[in-house]
């Protein structure tokens, strides 16, 4: 298997997205970054090439900021020898799930246009609505995992189509401003799945008011999609469990564990990496959880054998995994800014960032990878106004434990969501990718 990686650089206003082209507080990030077959691209968001970021040229209309957003995601797609059409997977912030109807009507427009057969294999769509992201004139940002070739030899990708009440969630089975998704993609051997809440395939409509109920309606749509791409529950390496209400959490880990232990019994002892935020809000109003999740088609494929590596707290095993190889590619959890040694959190935001960053950095290197090689970084502030200092911790951070990453930064950024897991959290990192570098 190629598992070579190479980063593309991201430019605005002509200049090079890294220190010290930017001064420290500013953005630092890659374009995107290719792994073998797999594109990762950065998350785009409406304010045009020519921008900086202290002289922002965006629009005001949602519709015209998406337009930008899919353009600079066309280019870069193109610029790596791949193509719109190539999308896998895409991953959309969104300021107010109410302008969704928009966006989508405004996407099916652009791939008729540019991308004809996402019209009819549209990617695995995952949604989530912060309260404030990078900038606060910015209504979305879209990200995207793409494929260089569609039929490269061990990394072929496939798409398995999202129906609701029999209806094929595309264009025109559906009318424009609905939801187009694909239920599931495969390349090679992982499984991106699309975001799976309370609402059931038989109706569309969220048959339970309570979070058992949903929750098990999510994992039920979860477990057809996998046993659908040829593979089973017990092959899921991680989940994004988005919840309507924290307090819920308890309750979903018990549901959680008791149908693994019917449905993937190998997951009560080798569990998944698992992140959980509070959004906003969901897509639908009356949905409590939505759970999104990567999968492997098999634990053994040559070339992308599987190992996970268990989460202890305190001496105590936890529900989910700290990483997960897969290949050459790990995955980690998100990390919180507990102290591993002392289990207590520091009250300043420098000192708790730089303990999620040592938790990264611990995770990716007992894994087998380097922190030098991280593709992905995600950034969960309680508060946006720490903006500027958060970017100037990362940057500080790197120049010390991962010198690569200051020229060669990982795609990313961060998204302030409605709250954190604990109320004494300034900051959580996760959605962490990285590549063990041969």
């Amino acid at each position: 298997m190629d598992w070579e990686m190479k980063k593309y650089p991201m430019y605005y206003g002509g200049i090079k997205q890294t220190y010290p082209n930017v001064a420290p507080g500013k953005p630092i990030f890659s374009r995107a970054v290719k792994v073998g077959n797999l594109i990762f691209l950065a998350s785009m968001a409406g304010r045009t090439l020519d921008s900086t970021w202290d002289s922002m040229d965006i629009s005001d209309k949602l519709e015209e900021q998406v337009v930008v957003s899919l353009d600079k995601l066309r280019g870069a797609a193109e610029d790596l020898g791949s193509s719109m059409n190539n999308f896998v997977r895409t991953n959309l912030s969104i300021r107010n799930v109410e302008d969704l109807p928009r966006f989508w009507k405004t996407s099916l427009e652009y791939y008729q246009k540019y991308a004809p057969l996402l019209v009819e294999e549209p990617p695995v769509s995952n949604i989530i609505q912060p309260i404030s992201m990078a900038h606060a004139v910015f209504k979305e940002e879209i990200g995207a995992i793409a494929v260089e070739s569609t039929d490269k030899p061990g990394w072929e990708m496939k798409k398995y189509p999202m129906y609701y009440g029999s209806v094929k969630q595309t264009y025109p089975n559906i009318a424009p401003g609905m939801p187009m998704l694909s239920r599931s993609a495969v390349v090679g051997n992982l499984i991106f799945v699309s975001d799976m809440d309370g609402r059931t395939l038989e109706t569309g409509e969220v048959s339970s008011d309570n979070i058992e109920g949903q929750t098990v309606v999510a994992l039920d749509k979860l477990r057809f999609a996998l046993e659908e791409a040829g593979s089973s529950m017990n092959n899921v390496i991680k989940t994004v469990i988005r919840l309507n209400f924290l307090e819920d959490l308890p309750r979903l880990r018990k549901v959680e564990l008791e149908y693994y232990q019917k449905h993937a019994p190998l997951l009560v002892e080798e569990p998944p990496i698992s992140t959980i935020s509070q959004p906003v809000a969901l897509v639908k109003s009356d949905c409590l959880v939505s759970i999104e999740a990567v999968a492997v088609q098999s634990r053994d494929k040559p070339g992308w054998k599987m190992k996970r590596y268990p989460m202890y707290c305190g001496g105590v095993k936890q529900p989910y995994a700290k990483s997960v190889v897969v290949g050459n590619l790990i995955f980690s959890s998100r990390v919180d800014p507990q102290s591993p040694e002392s289990g207590k959190v520091p009250p300043n935001f420098e000192d708790q960032m730089f303990i999620c960053l040592d938790k990264i950095r611990s995770a990716l290197e007992e894994a087998g990878g380097s922190m030098n090689y991280m593709v992905r970084l995600s950034m969960f502030p309680k508060d946006m106004k720490v903006y500027s200092r958060m970017r100037k911790t990362e940057l500080e951070y790197y120049q010390t434990h991962a010198p690569l990453l200051v020229e060669e930064p990982p795609i990313g950024g961060p998204l302030q969501l409605r709250s954190l897991t604990k109320p004494e959290y300034l900051i959580e990192l996760g959605e962490v990718v990285g590549v063990i570098a041969k």
